[in-house]
């Protein structure tokens, strides 16, 4: 899937080289999590019935996570604080210079330092809190693990938890828990430690996910921040033809960020459209725009053109 110009101003080679440098952290997790989760003493333990030993090591082992789940969500945290910074203000930088490239003028009134600020924080808060999702859950199946290595019969919560992904139906009670006390082994030995809606992930999967969704969604609120500041009112979803389900209905369309546009519906969703999504939003400004590209627009928004209908064949069509 090609980027389209707007887009690749955005997901360059810093874009990549972040996304990477926080999977690396929760890639260490990841690794810290899996050797703890085979831990040959506790395996030995287990296999001479000595009950109080292995108790005692797993509770050992279960500190040891949590070291190393706190530090994924340190290094979380000083990632957030560059990186969110960062795609902001790339967004800003972006917007800005498409409204000039349009041939607008802009007269910044002194809010978009402040907008900028009071987005960081929140997308640094949003981001510290799936760290903290992903540490809860990395939890949860070590410990289910470390349990089942005890034989013990998994609660009733947890039984329940994993019928929803619908993987140990039809079973009696004593199987299904023998069935989760096996799923839960299995995952926690590859390293799928984070459970989301009944898929499990390895932590550096997931946070390839999480790292290129919150820096598109960063871009796009400096993107925001730059066009309500200058003073316009008109945004467009970059186009980068047809994709999928979840972008192709928002692809390439004008929405008014007022809802006050008489032409142009207001942007109630907005990039990014699903985890990992590229589409971002640039300033359209409708004054500058010639009846040509005006009427494109128009139809695009009023689904008459598909996605990546490139202007020149709505006109030859029309």
């Amino acid at each position: 899937m090609a980027l389209s110009p707007e887009e690749k101003e955005i997901i360059d080679a810093q874009f990549e080289q972040d996304v990477l440098a926080l999977v690396v952290a929760w890639k260490a997790a990841e690794e810290a999590l899996t050797r703890l989760a085979t831990d040959p003493q506790l395996i030995a333990l287990s296999a001479g019935l000595d009950d109080a030993a292995a108790d005692l090591r797993r509770i050992e082992l279960m500190r040891a996570a949590d070291r190393e789940l706190n530090r994924m969500i340190v290094a979380t945290d000083t990632w957030g604080q560059r990186v969110m910074a960062s795609e902001v203000y790339a967004g800003t930088t972006s917007a800005l210079k498409e409204i000039a490239e349009q041939g607008a003028s802009t007269t910044l009134i002194g809010a978009l330092g402040g907008a900028n600020t009071r987005s960081i924080s929140v997308l640094v808060q949003e981001l510290r809190d799936d760290a903290r999702s992903v540490a809860d859950s990395s939890r949860r199946v070590l410990r289910r693990h470390l349990r089942s290595t005890q034989q013990e019969i998994v609660s009733e919560a947890a039984i329940n938890a994993t019928l929803l992904a619908g993987e140990v139906a039809g079973r009696d009670v004593r199987q299904r828990a023998a069935a989760v006390a096996t799923l839960f082994s299995t995952k926690a030995a590859n390293g799928q430690f984070v459970q989301i809606n009944g898929r499990f992930f390895k932590p550096s999967t997931y946070g390839d996910i999480i790292a290129r969704t919150r820096m598109i969604e960063a871009s796009v609120q400096g993107q925001i921040n730059a066009t309500v500041a200058s003073g316009f009112d008109l945004v467009r979803v970059s186009d980068h033809g047809k994709t999928d389900k979840f972008c192709d209905p928002f692809a390439g369309k004008v929405y008014s960020l007022s809802g006050d546009h008489s032409r142009f519906p207001p942007l109630k969703e907005r990039p990014p459209f699903h985890p990992r999504c590229r589409h971002i939003l640039t300033p359209f400004i409708e004054e500058f725009k010639t009846p040509d590209e005006l009427a494109y627009a128009i139809a695009r928004t009023e689904d008459r053109v598909a996605p990546g209908v490139p202007i020149q064949e709505f006109l030859n069509d029309r």
